[in-house]
């Protein structure tokens, strides 16, 4: 019989090798936006004002200080003027005007008429105006003392207007830069005492004398006649 050839030893097969398989990579759908610097705003250029011409002041004194007896001239500018407005002069102090202690017609006249409007003029205080002679008015105007002894130099002028038939007080539709008024020991010494509120200069009053009564004289008992007895 045959030998049987031998059959050859098979290599071994190496074991597979296995590639790691690689995460997907997402490419993102929506692409982001480029980063732009931030610009920084544009300046504009201020925008100019036209120039216009400085109010003017619908009530202002032609000085700040005056000796007692000085001209006071109130310049006025008031378009919404009535033929019967007035200007009054007051203390600083007072906020309910009844009557001034000095007062002019803003027409500049005695009588002003519906038709003579004036809007703006001046105004001078110089002297008493005859139609000040009702009430309590007075030229020159002083410095005033209070009841404590306070002197008052501040004043001021006031636009006003009547407001129906139960008046004062009256409606003050403007009123002035303030102004001193300094005494004068000649001219208005400092004398008497002044309520702003009711505007009526109130003189201090003079106390009379106390007199010391006289006792009639005591009868001395013991001066007395002698009683007679009848004959």
């Amino acid at each position: 019989p045959s030998t049987p050839e031998p059959t050859p030893t098979p290599e071994p097969t190496p074991p597979p090798t296995f590639t790691p398989t690689r995460e997907p990579t997402f490419v993102p759908t929506t692409q982001l936006p480029t980063q732009f610097p931030t610009q920084r705003p544009t300046t504009l250029s201020p925008t100019e004002v036209p120039s216009s011409s400085p109010s003017v002041p619908c009530l202002k004194s032609d000085a700040t200080t005056y000796t007692c007896g000085d001209p006071v001239t109130i310049s006025f500018n008031f378009d919404d003027a009535y033929n019967d407005d007035w200007i009054g002069i007051y203390t600083c102090d007072t906020n309910i005007y009844l009557h001034a202690l000095l007062w002019q017609w803003s027409c500049g006249d005695t009588q002003c008429q519906p038709n003579n409007i004036v809007t703006n003029g001046d105004i001078e205080f110089d002297e008493l105006p005859y139609y000040n002679n009702f009430g309590p008015h007075q030229w020159p105007v002083a410095p005033i003392i209070d009841n404590f002894g306070n002197i008052n130099r501040c004043f001021k002028a006031v636009y006003l207007r009547n407001d129906g038939p139960s008046v004062p007080p009256y409606i003050d539709m403007c009123e002035s830069n303030e102004f001193i008024i300094n005494e004068d020991d000649i001219a208005c010494p400092l004398s008497g005492t002044y309520n702003s509120t009711t505007s009526t200069p109130t003189l201090n009053p003079t106390l009379p004398l106390t007199m010391n009564p006289t006792l009639p004289p005591t009868v001395n008992q013991n001066t007395l006649p002698p009683t007679m007895n009848p004959t």
